[in-house]
C-alpha cells in the first residue's frame, strides 16, 4: 500500500510540475494544437521515466556502463569513438549540403543506412553461435533481417512506397499513424527481445539496446509532434530527429559488437588455456 501511494504521489508531482512548464515553455511559443498530443503521449512518457527511476529500473550503472565503453580499447569502443566524430562532422555549420545530417540524401543519410545494414549482419552472424537456443537464434535472425531492411530504406525508400495506399485512403497524419505506428511498436518489441537475449551474454550489450530504444522513442516523438501540424520537419527538429535515428543505430551496432565479443571470448580464452597446458 505504501508503495502504491508513493508512486501515485510521484506521478501527481510530475504532472503538477510538468504541465505548467510545458504550457509556458512550449505552448506559449508554438501552436496550441500540440496540446492534445503532448497530454496523451509526452506527459505519460515523462511519467514512465520518473516511475522507472523510482522503481530502480533506471540506475546510474545503466546510464554509465555504455558511456564507459567509449574509452575501452575494444571494437565497440573504437566504433563509438569514430561514429561520434562522424556525427560531429555532419553537424558542423557551413558544410556542403551533401554531407549535412538533415539532408534526406548524401553522405550522412547513406552512412546511417550502412550502419543499420552492418548492425543487421552482425546480429545475424552472432546468431550462429552455439550458445543460443533455437528460439533465440530465430529471434536474432528476424531482428537482423529487420535491421537490414531498415538500412536498405535509406538507399531505396521502399517504406514510403508501401505507405502511399494508407495516405490515399486517409488524411496524411492518420495514414502515417496507421502505417508507421504499428511498425514502431514492432521495433520496440524487437528491441525488448534483443535486450533480453543479449543480457545473458553481456550486460553492456543489453544496456546499449536500452539506449537504442530511448533514442528511437525520442526521435519518433519529435517526428509525431511535427507531423501533427505539418507533413515535414522544421529546423532544428529535423536535425535532432535525424540525430536520434543516428544514435539509435549507433547503440545497436555497438551492442552487437559487445555481444559478439562476449560470445567468442570464452572460446578464445579456452583456446589460450588449452595451448598453455600443451606447452607445459
Amino acid at each position: 500500500m505504501k508503495r502504491i501511494i508513493a508512486l501515485w504521489f510521484i506521478l501527481f508531482v510530475t504532472n503538477l510540475l510538468a504541465r505548467p512548464a510545458i504550457n509556458y515553455f512550449i505552448f506559449y511559443h508554438v501552436d496550441v494544437r500540440y496540446e492534445a498530443y503532448v497530454q496523451l503521449v509526452v506527459v505519460p512518457l515523462a511519467e514512465v521515466l520518473v516511475m522507472a527511476a523510482a522503481l530502480g529500473l533506471i540506475t546510474r550503472r545503466s546510464v554509465l556502463i555504455p558511456l564507459k565503453a567509449i574509452g575501452k580499447p575494444t571494437a565497440a569502443g573504437l566504433f563509438l569513438l569514430v561514429d561520434g566524430l562522424v556525427l560531429l562532422l555532419t553537424l558542423m555549420p557551413g558544410l556542403p549540403e551533401w554531407i549535412r545530417l538533415d539532408q534526406p540524401t548524401g553522405f550522412a543519410n547513406y552512412y546511417i543506412g550502412g550502419k543499420a545494414v552492418a548492425g543487421g549482419i552482425l546480429v545475424v552472424w552472432g546468431s550462429f553461435h552455439h550458445g543460443w537456443t533455437d528460439w533465440d537464434r530465430r529471434w536474432l535472425m528476424l531482428i537482423g533481417v529487420v535491421l537490414c531492411a531498415h538500412g536498405i530504406d535509406y538507399f531505396m525508400p521502399w517504406l514510403a512506397a508501401l505507405s502511399r495506399p494508407f495516405v490515399a485512403h486517409w488524411a496524411q497524419f492518420y495514414g502515417w499513424l496507421f502505417f508507421y505506428g504499428p511498425l514502431f511498436v514492432l521495433v520496440l518489441l524487437l528491441l525488448t527481445r534483443l535486450e533480453t537475449i543479449w543480457n545473458r551474454q553481456s550486460a553492456e550489450a543489453g544496456f546499449m539496446v536500452r539506449y537504442a530504444a530511448m533514442f528511437a522513442v525520442a526521435g519518433a516523438t519529435i517526428v509525431a509532434l511535427n507531423v501533427f501540424n505539418r507533413p515535414y520537419l522544421l529546423e532544428p527538429w529535423a536535425s535532432v530527429a535525424k540525430a536520434c535515428a543516428y544514435l539509435a543505430l549507433t547503440a545497436v551496432v555497438a551492442g552487437s559488437l559487445a555481444a559478439t565479443a562476449a560470445l567468442w571470448r570464452p572460446l578464445t580464452n579456452g583456446g589460450k588455456e588449452e595451448g598453455a597446458r600443451e606447452n607445459a
